[in-house]
């Protein structure tokens, strides 16, 4: 039954609003000051009302606690502490709609509230895809397919945002027909419907365009049996003019997209699903509790990621995969519970709200079979627990009798706050200390760098900035007290984290200062044996027999190096060494030479990699036909369009190598960089890399994304 709402009612919705407006701009909130308002509504709410418990609460309930258990077991708490802040900052959310939606017009009201915030920011999405449209043609591209992971609104990926118009397009549905007697706000609501299936389509993404078939009879299923026929007909026109004007205008996107399988990127996509499927069976057989929340890619790095020509991503490519590696065979059967629970709900229940509901939801795992990013995006969370809510709206009853509560249970989730913030000051504090160090170490104050640095934590990422800094502080003074430091800091960190296979590579390092040949040898062996394309690891090999003497292995494993990362051929470090070893490195050219000249393979990525090379060993032709041909395949690499404009240039085609700069800067830089950041672009690229940068380069992404910090700035010798 609808009843009036009171002002604090009121109130409750424009927070929530706020509180979820918020994920979408990525507000620095460092005291957890949003939690901290959602535990107290929460906690207001246990004091006021009163809810009997269904079977999807108690799952909810139980994931809520084993992801508070896997802070204990997993391989890198600091990222699983952080998962668990945003999973109960989503449970305490979905508790409180849980109390609050006690009648339709709470429902309405909350509904038509994500109605419109999501409808502004849709607005500026589809401005932004014009921004993106516009820079794209600038630079001579009519297919925006290629480039379509350019397009990230609001700083979300593009895949990830396509994701959310799905459970965006759910609360409309809802919205459609809870204000179905209300014509003026179904005109709005059907506007804002086709604003979404706008960007579902100009996602060009083949997941989405699976699950626009279900979304579609979902959304015209709910507008039939909800709209009077004139308001029906305006919206099914609409879906119509919208589908039609857009295939007229992207038919070539679009097209490809259906096709599936045809372009080389969908043809990478598809085969590193596979392999991510192969790795992921071996990953729960050796692993089969899982990693720990939040540690998906580290986990899986030693399975799929220590190759440098695949891309560092910090998304799954499905959620079953990602709950099997993160939370093991536990985690999966109370997430299958969930699942088997909310359907035996829908199906129980026969009324409209519930089947529109179930569908959305199906949807949307569908879609997370194709690209999951439920456990990192805190909106899509938000969206799923909004739904759950409402589908279990109609339990809410008002008698005290039916949860019987001590005072003390009033304020359990301002504990529970309490205790996330203590746990978040401890984040902090680490981060402080760190950050402070890596001042002390670029100002040159080593004692103020030793007490920042053991100020912090002995976990992982700090366990291996301490080790580098020894190490390095022992390159200056020779005190062998200092290695000594190091050794125990990094053995400590890979027995915490052994998935960091990276540690052991620096092992390897401090053994050799500690004139521990034979092990170090060793591990290095076994590093290039087991990931002969990591350029750090045959780098390591180079450099450990070349100065044993042994010239022809050691510039086997130069060449392999070079050919995976040929900006070492730019780096300080191969023109002193051109000028200490003239002999060896023109043997190290003529075996790129023959490398090159007698590669055939059509993959894309080493094409531009051997164009690259034809390019530093002055053989121009060569390399322009080289890059030509990875660039007709893969058009959205930008240092190969750098590398064409250098070899046009050489030619003596300077209109060509203008085009092909300015593609290169747009490319590296975003699709709304200014001719400042272009020029900054060309600077960087015109001075000697260093060959640190190089070799770590890969690394230092994968440090952030993992520990969230910085890595110590080691120098590679």
């Amino acid at each position: 039954m609808s009843t009036s709402l009171k002002l604090f009612d009121w109130l409750e919705v424009i927070v929530l609003t706020f509180l979820f407006l918020l994920q979408f701009f990525y507000a620095g909130d460092t005291y957890f000051i949003c939690g901290l308002v959602m535990a107290i509504i929460l906690s207001l709410k246990l004091k006021k009302e009163y809810i009997t418990l269904t079977p999807i609460d108690y799952c909810i309930l139980l994931i809520g606690l084993y992801d508070l258990y896997s802070i204990f077991t997993s391989v890198n708490p600091l990222k699983s502490f952080s998962y668990l802040k945003t999973s109960l900052y989503c449970i305490c959310y979905y508790w409180i709609l849980r109390f609050s939606l006690t009648d339709d017009s709470k429902t309405k009201v909350l509904l038509s509230s994500y109605c419109w915030m999501f409808g502004l920011l849709s607005i500026l999405a589809v401005t932004y895809f014009r921004l993106f449209t516009q820079s794209i043609h600038s630079i001579g591209f009519s297919d925006l397919y290629p480039f379509r992971h350019f397009y990230q609104p609001l700083g979300i990926s593009s895949n990830e945002w396509a994701n959310l118009q799905i459970l965006a397009g759910g609360i409309v549905i809802l919205c459609i027909h809870y204000y179905r007697k209300s014509h003026k706000k179904l005109f709005i609501i059907s506007a804002i419907s086709l604003l979404i299936l706008f960007q579902m389509v100009i996602s060009f993404s083949r997941g989405i365009y699976l699950a626009l078939l279900p979304y579609l009879f979902c959304l015209i299923f709910v507008a039939w049996k909800s709209m009077g026929k004139r308001y029906f007909f305006f919206l099914l026109s609409g879906i119509f003019v919208i589908l039609l004007s857009l295939f007229i205008t992207y038919h070539q996107e679009i097209i490809t997209t259906l096709r599936m399988n045809h372009t080389v990127s969908q043809q990478r996509s598809l085969y590193s699903r596979v392999n991510e499927l192969d790795a992921t069976k071996q990953f729960v057989k050796d692993h089969p509790w899982g990693s720990g929340n939040g540690n998906y890619t580290l986990s899986m790095d030693s399975y799929l990621y220590e190759n440098d020509e695949a891309g560092i991503t910090s998304y799954a490519s499905n959620l079953i995969i990602q709950i099997l590696v993160e939370k093991g065979w536990t985690g999966f059967l109370l997430y299958s519970l969930l699942f088997i629970v909310i359907l035996i709900t829908i199906c129980r229940r026969k009324d409209i709200t519930t089947w529109g509901i179930g569908l959305i939801l199906l949807t949307y795992l569908f879609k997370e079979q194709t690209f999951s990013v439920f456990f990192m995006s805190v909106p899509a969370c938000l969206f799923v627990y909004t739904l759950l809510a409402i589908l279990l709206s109609p339990k809410i009853i008002k008698e005290k009798h039916a949860s019987p509560r001590n005072r003390y249970t009033y304020w359990l989730p301002v504990g529970i706050w309490l205790l996330l913030f203590i746990g978040i000051q401890w984040d902090v504090r680490n981060k402080r200390h760190n950050s402070s160090f890596l001042t002390a170490v670029e100002n040159g104050n080593t004692q103020q760098a030793i007490q920042e640095i053991e100020q912090t934590e002995r976990i992982p990422a700090y366990l291996l900035n301490r080790s580098l800094f020894y190490l390095n502080s022992f390159e200056k003074t020779k005190d062998s007290i200092l290695l000594v430091r190091a050794e125990n800091a990094i053995r400590s960190s890979i027995s915490q984290n052994p998935s960091d296979i990276h540690l052991t590579y620096f092992l390897s390092i401090i053994l050799e200062k500690r004139q521990n040949e034979k092990e170090s040898i060793a591990i290095k062996k076994d590093l290039a044996k087991r990931y002969p394309e990591n350029t750090l690891f045959q780098w390591g090999m180079f450099k450990q027999t070349y100065r044993t003497g042994n010239k022809t292995t050691a510039c086997n494993h130069l060449v392999k190096a070079i050919i995976l990362s040929p900006a070492i051929l730019d780096s300080e470090f191969w023109i002193k060494f051109k000028e200490n070893d003239s002999l060896f490195c023109k043997e190290i050219a003529t075996h790129l030479y023959n490398h090159i000249a007698s590669y055939q393979e059509e993959n894309p990525i080493r094409l531009a990699k051997s164009g690259k090379i034809a390019l530093s060993l002055n053989n121009i032709p060569l390399a322009k036909k080289k890059l030509e041909k990875a660039l007709a395949q893969l058009p959205n690499l930008s240092m190969a369009w750098y590398n064409l404009s250098k070899a046009e240039l050489s030619l003596g085609n300077k209109g060509k190598a203008c085009i092909y700069e300015k593609r290169a800067c747009v490319l590296s830089m975003g699709v709304l960089s200014t001719e400042s950041m272009h020029k900054k672009f060309t600077d960087i690229q015109s001075k000697p890399r260093l060959i640190n940068k190089i070799l770590l380069g890969n690394y230092n992404i994968k440090f952030t994304q993992w520990y969230s910090d910085k890595l110590y700035p080691f120098q590679i010798e």
